[in-house]
């Protein structure tokens, strides 16, 4: 009986259509070859080889394999299909075409102006772009993401959630070290539903792989356990065989090495082959040393009009496409049936996937008062554990220090077995994480964080970028934040990295909306504001930069501190304002707003000056609110000083050009933290010194501009 419902579960969730005519296929490869070819010789630039080598293995995937629905390319089961050889646009956009989802005239605008069709795709879902691509290794990362979190999905709703994910990988993406991370973690985890094909073409932009590389690929893979098929990249048979047999594997990742040929079908001016040439990798075929037209002309198409499908190849997408929409309707069917019988779970699902939140209480979460904002962000996480069910959180081997574990306390570890938890541990590989992160949030329905320290941030950054460029809703949680990490020295102390993040954070992203959203919170209080930010901001990625040391609670001056730190929404706000025109106004943001605070009681209680004291968490937030409120917080005319534990210019936009920032000019050292405060000048006395002589020089100033205008 048992094995009975096994044998019926297999056959009813295998992927794959029946099987085309090797003839056609090999008409849509060659007709892919041709528009490629033509996209890259139009534009003038471009990488033609490539997609002339990898044009067999999509014309197999997309017409027998890849499960979507051409009417709704949202649909929550199709299958996802990520490149990660970004220069390999002109195959994508090709094919998409195919699918009725680019027109001729679009293909002819590749590399143009405001063109749909850009040098390396960019994330249009609408079109049947799942992510954005370019900087190698970062494909089959969200590829990675988006089969976790398929698996995590259909943990919770069931086996009818099931679908597969593809991904392209090339040369480099082989090369570059993000696959390790990749190849370790995906292994580890028996992801059996991420197939990736390798277009192993011995050829990379400069010169042949075996320049550079002499290991044995295969068994690299092998020894993470993955399933390693190695097949002539060019043979359709092959191809679908090796496909069909890694649809059907159910322990482990399957890898498809494709050994294709670079510059598939290209000639010479006199008919000689031009194939496998280094050339043919980054520039169009006439200037490579190959002729166009007479490859165009070899490989069937029309060199006076290269630009068109082919009417046997457009009929038979035309089957291709009516196909994917019944097998979507079925799906679909299939939910609609799950639906009506699991009422309960069918709602929370459509809530995944409209990013919708449930009531948190954030002001109910209790912080233990003086904590460091890691421990008070750990504290938010405890809750958020179990508040919200669809939240993946994970850790470069971190949790323990970055705080993260107080999710994991709650919550219980992805295994290869179990994705009934919500943590993943992905080892001593930020960029990987980060680039997981990126597929999880690429995929939907799931709300994916990360965290380490704020100075391996820099392992991150690529994938940080990325995840800014398509708008996603990662959460990063880096904690040591500053030169107060103390003892381990001036290698995991971060002074540049805040403005970094900073200038990603004044920087537009593709539609003109802030392209980041960075908050240093100055306290637990503030910290449970934060996170509350962070989980509310769906358009783009939001950095918490935190504490390692313990902090004061900021002192509360309405109905409670959480009610004053609400402000902290707003990118700034007043903790203590004073009566008037302030005679200086003092701004931070983190562990230096207490500091401010504690300089500002000497200068107003023993030098009788008028103080305000702002703490800015996110200066992004701030300059989006409007003009009356910026100005009823830090005054336009009033001297202003800043005081910072990174670089001074992180704060200078906010003090403005007669301000004054306070902040690191060097790297960090080795010792206690309160050591530390004290040499590079950060305690209470030492300020207030530093604003006196700012007053005085800011006065002097003042007084011979006044002297000039006379």
């Amino acid at each position: 009986m048992y094995f009975y419902k096994f044998i019926v579960f297999r056959i009813s969730n295998v992927r794959g259509g029946p099987a085309m005519s090797s003839e056609i296929l090999s008409a849509t490869a060659d007709n892919l070859r041709v528009l490629s070819a033509a996209m890259v010789e139009k534009a003038k630039s471009g990488h033609p080889g490539g997609p002339m080598g990898g044009a067999d293995f999509m014309a197999v995937l997309f017409s027998e394999f890849l499960a979507f629905d051409p009417d709704d390319p949202f649909w929550p089961n199709r299958d996802r299909f990520f490149l990660d050889a970004g220069h390999m646009s002109p195959l994508l956009y090709s094919t998409l075409c195919l699918c009725g989802k680019y027109t001729i005239e679009e293909l002819k605008d590749f590399r143009q102006w405001e063109s749909p069709t850009p040098g390396h795709p960019e994330l249009d879902v609408a079109r049947g772009v799942e992510n954005t691509s370019g900087p190698l290794g970062q494909g089959h990362a969200m590829a990675l993401g988006a089969a976790v979190a398929e698996r995590f999905l259909r943990t919770r709703f069931g086996e009818w959630m099931s679908h597969g994910i593809y991904a392209y990988v090339s040369d480099g993406a082989v090369q570059e070290e993000i696959s390790q991370g990749v190849g370790r973690l995906a292994g580890h985890l028996g992801m059996s539903n991420l197939i990736m094909f390798y277009d192993s073409n011995d050829i990379q932009l400069s010169t042949r792989t075996a320049v550079v590389s002499s290991e044995d690929t295969a068994k690299k893979y092998e020894a993470w356990g993955w399933k390693v098929t190695t097949v002539e990249g060019n043979d359709i048979p092959a191809l679908r065989e090796a496909l069909r047999d890694a649809v059907e594997e159910r322990e482990r990742p399957s890898l498809i090495i494709g050994r294709t040929t670079m510059g598939k079908g290209a000639v010479t001016e006199s008919g000689e082959s031009f194939e496998g040439q280094v050339s043919t990798h980054g520039k169009p075929l006439s200037k490579a040393g190959a002729s166009f037209e007479h490859t165009v002309r070899k490989l069937g198409g029309d060199p006076e009009n290269p630009f068109e499908i082919r009417p046997e190849v457009q009929k038979h997408f035309e089957e291709v496409l009516a196909r994917n929409r019944a097998t979507a309707s079925s799906r679909k069917q299939r939910r609609l049936q799950w639906e009506s019988e699991n009422p309960d779970a069918a709602a929370k699902l459509q809530s995944f996937f409209e990013s919708r939140l449930p009531e948190i209480d954030f002001e109910a979460i209790v912080q233990k008062p003086g904590s460091a904002t890691r421990s008070a962000s750990g504290t938010v996480l405890s809750v958020l554990a179990e508040k919200v069910p669809n939240m993946i959180v994970s850790s470069a081997d971190l949790s323990n220090s970055d705080n993260t574990n107080g999710f994991l306390k709650k919550s219980a570890e992805l295994t290869r077995t179990d994705f009934s938890g919500g943590f993943l541990q992905a080892g001593v590989s930020e960029l990987t994480m980060a680039g997981v992160m990126n597929g999880i949030a690429l995929h939907g329905g799931v709300i994916p964080v990360c965290g380490t320290f704020l100075v391996f941030s820099d392992f991150m950054k690529p994938a940080v970028r990325l995840a800014a460029l398509m708008e996603l809703p990662v959460t990063y949680v880096w904690t040591h934040d500053a030169f107060r990490v103390g003892e381990d020295g001036p290698t995991h102390q971060p002074i540049e990295h805040e403005a970094q993040l900073r200038l990603l954070e004044q920087c537009n992203n593709l539609y003109g909306r802030r392209s980041m959203l960075v908050l240093r919170p100055a306290d637990a209080a503030e910290t449970s504001v934060a996170w509350k930010a962070a989980l509310e901001n769906t358009a783009c990625p939001t950095a918490l930069l935190l504490s390692r040391q313990p902090v004061p609670d900021l002192p509360p001056s309405g109905r409670s501190r959480f009610a004053d730190a609400l402000g902290a929404l707003k990118g700034a706000y007043i903790v203590v304002d004073c009566d008037g025109e302030p005679d200086v106004q003092l701004v931070a943001n983190g562990s230096e707003v207490a500091t401010l605070i504690e300089a500002a009681k000497v200068l107003v209680e023993e030098k009788s000056l008028k103080v305000k004291v702002v703490s800015a968490p996110s200066e992004g937030l701030f300059r989006e609110q409007d003009r009356d409120y910026q100005e009823s917080v830090l005054a336009p005319r009033a001297p202003t000083f800043g005081l910072t534990a990174g670089l001074a210019a992180g704060l200078q936009g906010l003090v403005g050009p007669f301000g004054k920032v306070f902040g690191m000019s060097r790297f960090g050292a080795s010792a206690p933290y309160r050591v530390l405060d004290e040499k590079f000048g950060f305690t209470p006395g030492q300020v207030i010194e530093r604003v006196e002589a700012y007053l005085r020089d800011y006065r002097a100033t003042a007084e011979s501009y006044l002297t000039a205008d006379a």
